[in-house]
């Protein structure tokens, strides 16, 4: 019953905006290279900006660094000076939807829309600076993205996946607190969210995104399913003091559905130490280079 009010109420949602128009999100605005360091823009497939940090380095070696939710590249500053030092080529971009990236904020064009992105940065990468060996590296929702990645049908474009607590999804037991909003739509709700949202008539937002943001970052399949195709290229690395995910259950999960995968568990590391803390910054590089 619960769920077909659910379902109810985003249909309703969904055609009270198409009937009264809701209001636009709002256009991203282009960057400032001259203050934003070392940046780039390059052009997605749909014309559409993407903004990425980083330059090119000597070494055999390449990271791509995503982002948590409602964050921006600069969140991966201190990861990608740490790999820079280690001899490591890193890139940040922001991801579409994200303060330089894409045309409008917290939201996608089309659903799907962060899959191509991220192949047309391995593109643009590999024909400016040369092919590499590259790692995916994915915190939090950028995580969700990176198991999306090294499950789907891309997986082959990268050597290694470094998974920081990643989102798997909304199964509250895998949850520190109970999600809320799109987090913690899954399942059927799920399914008639993504059915609305082809059609064009669910811009509704929570915390600033769209569902069809949100779902881009989670894996195609359900979560068990997702981690069982992880391979022997994917280490997952989570903090114990972890205040958005239940560390216990999430470690239980990879250990049970993804036995190939690496999983290190950090003791007295939060959530955001994953991208700054120095054990934590060390134990990536080295997922990279093993």
């Amino acid at each position: 019953m619960k769920r077909r009010l659910a379902v109810a109420a985003i249909l309703a949602g969904a055609v009270a905006a198409a009937v009264m128009g809701w209001p636009r999100p709002r256009a991203i605005p282009a960057p400032d290279l001259a203050v934003e360091g070392a940046a780039t823009i390059i052009t997605a497939r749909d014309g559409a900006r993407l903004f990425v940090r980083g330059s090119a380095q000597p070494g055999p070696l390449r990271a791509l660094l995503l982002h948590g939710g409602n964050a921006d590249s600069r969140e991966m500053l201190p990861l990608r000076a740490a790999l820079s030092a280690a001899g490591i080529e890193a890139w940040a971009p922001d991801l579409r939807g994200h303060r330089h990236s894409g045309r409008h904020e917290g939201t996608l064009d089309r659903p799907g829309q962060l899959d191509d992105d991220l192949s047309d940065l391995m593109v643009w990468l590999a024909a400016t600076h040369g092919a590499k060996a590259t790692g995916l590296v994915g915190f939090s929702a950028g995580g969700g993205l990176a198991l999306r990645t090294a499950t789907g049908p891309h997986s082959a474009s990268f050597t290694r996946f470094v998974l920081l607590a990643p989102n798997l999804g909304a199964d509250p037991t895998l949850w520190a607190q109970s999600p809320t909003g799109w987090l913690r739509v899954d399942g059927t709700v799920a399914s008639a969210a993504d059915a609305i949202d082809r059609l064009g008539l669910l811009p509704l937002r929570w915390q600033g995104q769209t569902w069809r943001l949100i779902s881009n970052q989670r894996p195609i399949d359900k979560w068990p399913v997702a981690l069982g195709k992880l391979d022997r290229r994917a280490t997952v690395i989570l903090g114990t003091d972890d205040r958005v995910f239940n560390t216990e259950a999430m470690a239980d999960a990879f250990r049970r559905h993804a036995p190939a995968a690496a999983i290190r568990v950090l003791t007295d590391l939060g959530h955001q130490g994953l991208v700054s803390e120095p054990r934590a910054l060390e134990a990536i590089i080295a997922a990279l280079r093993d």
